[in-house]
């Protein structure tokens, strides 16, 4: 059925074991092809398909590292990065505007808190505390955070206080909010003309294999919010 439908890709599929294990795509694809269920010309299409993504890559140009170049040379374009942004900007969704506090006034003063405003080490997606990197994706060639937004739109003063620990490990965020940093963005809170809080799950909440019984934010970010709320 993935065939007729068109899918040309076997995800996490694992060569076959020495005890014989058939889990594994050319075992299946045989056994289909067996039974019936799909012919010759659908294995060469899908097999074409695949093979001209990879002639498209200059994956047979000679090159070891054809991935690694491409990756590289490539979302560095103005054009994809363009692109990328434009695509963020189109998948943000205003849920309320209460009291028309948005658009914000680029002279006023604003208080960022949250883990998510700025992580640390925007260098490269290896970099061990980057909490906008997850676990499928490459190597960016720039990482522009909203407290990086904040400072090219602003005209007015931006306080930043991550109101929690810094993250420990790639796709983290601080979800440890202590007295002390919850004090600290409550006081940047008090002194702004306006705050503006971010907060999220990365992936050490929340992941492949890795699922929440509940949709509430972390008890450390509700007690974060609730004091830059006051």
């Amino acid at each position: 059925l993935a065939v007729k439908a068109g899918a040309q890709l076997c995800f996490g599929c694992d060569p076959l074991s020495a005890g014989g294990n058939p889990a594994n795509s050319i075992y299946f694809a045989k056994q289909a092809l067996d039974r019936g269920q799909i012919t010759p010309a659908d294995l060469d299409r899908m097999t074409a398909r695949n093979l001209l993504s990879r002639f498209k890559l200059g994956e047979f140009d000679g090159s070891a590292v054809f991935i690694d170049a491409w990756a590289w040379a490539v979302p560095m374009l103005d054009t994809f990065q363009s692109l990328a942004r434009e695509a963020a900007a189109a998948s943000v969704v205003m849920v309320k505007n209460s009291r028309a506090v948005l658009p914000l006034s680029r002279g006023a003063s604003v208080a960022l808190v949250g883990p998510f405003a700025h992580c640390e080490g925007q260098e490269f997606a290896q970099h061990p505390k980057n909490c906008y990197l997850q676990g499928y994706n490459g190597n960016p060639s720039a990482i522009k955070t909203v407290l990086d937004g904040m400072h090219e739109l602003s005209t007015g003063s931006v306080t930043f206080e991550s109101g929690c620990e810094a993250p420990t490990e790639k796709g983290a965020a601080g979800t440890v909010c202590t007295d002390a940093t919850i004090a600290a963005a409550a006081a940047a809170a008090a002194s702004a003309d306006v705050t503006v809080a971010v907060v999220g799950l990365g992936p050490a909440l929340e992941a492949e294999g890795r699922d929440r019984s509940t949709l509430d934010f972390p008890d450390d970010y509700k007690s974060l919010l609730a004091a830059v709320a006051n």
